[in-house]
Formats: structure tokens, sequence, C-alpha cells
């Protein structure tokens, strides 16, 4: 299935200050992977561009339930600021 990549709700926060933190006590371990495809904390909407122009429009895979509605995976390549690509999963 298709999901509508301009429609994704991607929160500042949930790239900023998780994903792409250090410091943070959970998302510090994930930061280093998209570091070394380029992107920082700094330039974080630079992340959540190429997700949606490379991931999103990926085919999506129904994987659950949750409180907040149903729970989609995105398997698929990320090509970064440095030029190196990785394959990433998008919930």
């Amino acid at each position: 299935m298709k999901l509508h990549a301009q429609d994704a709700i991607i929160a500042p926060a949930k790239l900023r200050d998780y994903l792409l933190s250090e410091e943070h006590p959970d998302g510090r371990s994930k930061a280093r992977y998209p570091a070394r495809l380029g992107y920082s904390r700094e330039e974080w909407g630079r992340l959540e561009r190429d997700l949606r122009e490379q991931v999103l429009p990926l085919e999506a895979r129904l994987v659950g339930e949750s409180p907040w509605g149903s729970k989609y995976e995105i398997l698929g390549g990320l090509r970064g600021r440095s030029g190196r690509a990785a394959w990433i999963r998008s919930i």
C-alpha cells in the first residue's frame, strides 16, 4: 500500500530531540546511524525532507494497531547529505 507522503506527520521534536540527539537517553544510540549519512540535529529539516522524498513514497506494510491508529512499516534506502546510502525502517 502507498501512503500519502505529503500528509505524513513527522514531529520536528521526534527528529531533532530524539532521533538526531546524542544526549537523549533512548535516542542517542540511534543518532549515530543518521549521522553516518550526514544528518545533524541542527539540520533536522533535511532528514524530514529526504524521508518524505525517498522513503515515504515506497510501499508500506500494515504491522498493527495502536491506541492512535494503524501502524505501518516502510523499508527502503535513504541517501543522505554525505552521499552515503543505508537501509532504514520507518514506522
